[in-house]
């Protein structure tokens, strides 16, 4: 099961002091406004390939393998992840609300809604609606969830919702470069981190993508050795076939 959590995660997981923008378009009015432009950044990126390096640290195991992935907006990934010396351990497709995730060493398939499984499998509370543009590193946040407040400080645009969750936005792009999500009383629930950003074609994306998930004391990190965006995929690309006699489990 670790081995499983450990693949599932791989699907799913800059301060400083004031200083002005030399750069870049007007300053946002609003947090709307801020969002705004951030989905239409996000429009850009109709198609994300993306091959690389994948960690993932927990109380119990380190693993380290690769990752391959492609994505097709609006709600189509294909993820395949590698443990060392190049073994199968997950092999995964999501089409909107539907998935279907096999283990090869297991012999093992799950199938069912995009949620149910992730709720009940992955032990990170990560919101499912924004995983699949987590993982090709565009964090794109639900347009009123954030106080109506932008403010500046280190050269970046900051928002927070209620108290408990904290975006920082570059203006290049813009694109979030950071989100952490607290509890209540502000302890930290998990943080994620784009870095390593550079221009591929229309879009400016993360080469480095890191989760924390401080409830479970897991980090993820993500590098993206190479990626391409926009590319024409083939027929089936989506698709993916077993071998007969793999268990089956319904969600």
């Amino acid at each position: 099961m670790r081995l499983r959590q450990a693949g599932l995660l791989a699907v799913c997981l800059s301060i400083t002091c004031m200083a002005p923008f030399r750069r870049g378009p007007l300053p946002p009015q609003s947090a709307a406004d801020l969002i705004g432009r951030i989905f239409d950044q996000a429009e850009k990126l109709v198609v994300f390939e993306g091959w690389g390096e994948l960690t993932l640290t927990t109380p119990e195991q380190a693993f380290r393998g690769s990752i391959q992935l492609k994505f097709r907006q609006p709600d189509s990934l294909w993820v395949k992840v590698k443990g060392p010396l190049g073994i199968d351990v997950l092999h995964a497709v999501f089409h909107g609300d539907s998935s279907f995730l096999y283990y090869p060493r297991d012999h093992v398939a799950y199938r069912g809604r995009v949620g149910a499984i992730l709720d009940d499998m992955l032990p990170v509370e990560l919101e499912s609606t924004e995983t699949i543009l987590r993982y090709t590193g565009l964090f794109v946040p639900r347009p009123a969830a954030f106080e109506d407040t932008v403010y500046q400080e280190g050269g970046r645009y900051h928002l927070r919702r209620a108290g408990r969750r904290h975006l920082i936005v570059d203006h290049r792009g813009p694109v979030v470069t950071h989100c952490v999500q607290w509890e209540r009383d502000e302890t930290p629930i998990w943080t994620w981190e784009g870095m390593r950003f550079r221009k591929y074609g229309p879009v400016r994306l993360p080469a480095l993508i890191r989760l924390a998930d401080y409830r479970q004391r897991q980090r993820m990190n993500l590098f993206y050795e190479r990626i391409w965006v926009n590319r024409k995929l083939p027929a089936g690309w989506c698709e993916l076939s077993i071998p007969k006699g793999v268990e089956i489990i319904e969600y």
